[in-house]
């Protein structure tokens, strides 16, 4: 139901479900409102952006990793400006739009458009108003800032290793590799840098969710995929590294409601089978073939899926072998265990014809100058790869493809590793530029592969993710850890993550066991 009212009359309503949006003329400011219990979340004058705001800068990213898709920029903040007054209203099918003056000197207005997005969901979407001023359309960070109740805790973001209450700290939303535990000299790390976390700080994350559930019942969503930040003092912020702000509040009234009228709203994991729960293995240092998998049966260790790693992407590993993958695959079968094999989203330069026909075609991520956008392969330095285009005509059906080679040969599953390196300087087929697409990408990605192989392949495990990923996150496994206690990178960062995962929406996650990095 959408209801309107004159400003003058004091307040414009916008009602989806058991959340109502109201909003407060002179000063302006938004409130929403839970019908549940009568709560109400509200936008703050206080803080850098106010009930919402832009700022102009000179923030430029000035690093682009091709290894782990680290993002290093310069900014100048010069100043953030507020909406300050509600100047009028007027509907647009089920939306609400509003025209709001603010404080900036040059004149620039916000036009702000409400939307019942979801039941006990709205979405706002606040931009500077086209020919409001001479900067209109060239704000480079936009958000609002909201006011904390006592006690109130925030809860969520992701798969974050450092904590699950992230109350009072700062959390930014950029998938990439990391934090990584400096193992035995952890402690002596720490002495000297006792709040530095290795590369780019503790909430740095392969699968950022730019979310939060509050203690008090409602929760928030930045709806967008360019880089954005939490900053969790009082008043709390919300913002991002763009010339529109769009997020999407969520009513309780309990957390719990929250969570599940968020993953309502981005889509729940296919169920899984049964045996996706059972212990996994990778099988290593056998003295002869199948030794571990015969033994496991002979003595009943409850051990369901096999692990195995022959590099179908990037380099075509399986040429030459596809009689022994068929026999592998098959072996296993029969002693009652599904298997698995590895996929990533790059093609090597080397792997012939793929490469080259995925160029000309133009389904490869580009470089400024159109020819497809070289990265170094995080573990081989030598090897050059280029990333798929899951946005270019083809580019999905090139993808599939490929992952009909190991679907052929009967394998269960993959790893479907990276997602998170795409350069901040790269172009898409859709137009759009690293910055935007970035975060986009292990959406695309997953969901490529998902809407190709869906339940014939339902052990695929994937690392990277952003928010939408979830109905194409078939598993989810928290990264490589190490061989450790912390919380950076060890076991107490593996129950922090698997807490967030679940707190965001993702319900199918593990840890490998043993760890990974010694």
């Amino acid at each position: 139901m959408l209801l309107l009212l004159a400003p003058s009359a004091g307040a414009v309503e916008l009602r989806s479900g058991g959340i109502e949006a109201r909003v407060q003329a002179d000063p302006f400011g938004l409130e929403f409102v839970d019908l549940a219990d009568g709560d109400v979340l509200k936008t703050s004058s206080g803080g850098r952006l106010g009930p919402l705001g832009y700022a102009f800068d000179l923030r430029q990213a000035v690093l682009n990793n091709a290894v782990f898709g680290y993002y290093v920029g310069t900014e100048t903040e010069i100043v953030a400006f507020r909406g300050k007054r509600l100047r009028s209203s007027r509907s647009d099918g089920t939306a609400l739009v509003l025209d709001v003056a603010t404080d900036d000197p040059l004149g620039h207005r916000l036009e702000v458009r409400l939307e019942p997005t979801a039941e006990g969901a709205v979405t706002v979407t606040s931009r500077v108003a086209l020919g409001s001023g001479p900067l209109a359309g060239r704000a480079s960070l936009s958000g609002a800032s909201f006011e904390g109740a006592g006690g109130e805790r925030y809860l969520g973001f992701g798969e974050r290793s450092n904590a699950v209450d992230q109350t009072g700290g700062r959390v930014f939303n950029w998938a990439e590799e990391g934090p990584f535990s400096a193992g035995d000299y952890d402690a002596q790390l720490k002495r000297l840098l006792p709040d530095y976390t290795f590369p780019t700080g503790p909430t740095a994350t392969n699968f950022p969710i730019p979310w939060t559930v509050t203690t008090r019942g409602f929760g928030l969503l930045i709806d967008q995929t360019q880089r954005s930040y939490f900053e969790l003092a009082n008043p709390w912020e919300a913002s991002t590294e763009a010339s529109e702000f769009r997020f999407t509040a969520f009513a309780g009234p309990k957390p719990a409601d929250v969570v599940r009228r968020y993953s309502a709203y981005a889509g729940r994991q296919p169920k899984a089978p049964p045996w996706i729960f059972g212990p996994w293995y990778q099988p290593t240092g056998e003295r002869a073939d199948y030794e571990l998998a015969k033994r496991f049966r002979a003595e009943d260790v409850p051990v369901s899926v096999a692990q195995t790693y022959t590099h179908y992407l990037p380099g075509g590993d399986q040429r030459g072998k596809e009689a022994v993958e068929k026999a592998r695959v098959e072996a296993y079968h029969d002693l009652g265990y599904k298997i698995t094999t590895y996929f990533n989203p790059h093609i090597s330069l080397d792997y012939s014809p793929v490469y080259g026909e995925a160029a000309q075609k133009g389904q490869l991520v580009k470089t400024l100058a159109g020819t497809p956008y070289p990265l170094t392969n995080p573990f081989t330095a030598d090897e050059q790869v280029s990333e798929i285009d899951f946005t270019a005509p083809g580019g999905k059906e090139l993808f599939g493809r490929l992952l009909d080679q190991a679907l052929g040969v009967g394998y269960d599953g993959w790893m479907e590793d990276f997602g998170e390196y795409t350069p901040t300087d790269s172009r898409f087929a859709n137009g759009k530029g690293g910055l935007e697409m970035h975060n986009r990408y292990p959406v695309d990605y997953h969901c490529a592969s998902t809407e190709h192989s869906g339940a014939r392949a339902p052990a695929v495990f994937i690392r990277s993710g952003y928010h939408g990923v979830q109905p194409c996150a078939r598993v989810v496994w928290g990264g490589d850890p190490t061989e450790d206690w912390s919380c950076t990178d060890g076991l107490c960062a593996a129950i922090h993550q698997a807490l967030n995962m679940g707190l965001s929406g993702v319900a199918y996650w593990g840890s490998d066991i043993g760890g990974f990095h010694a």
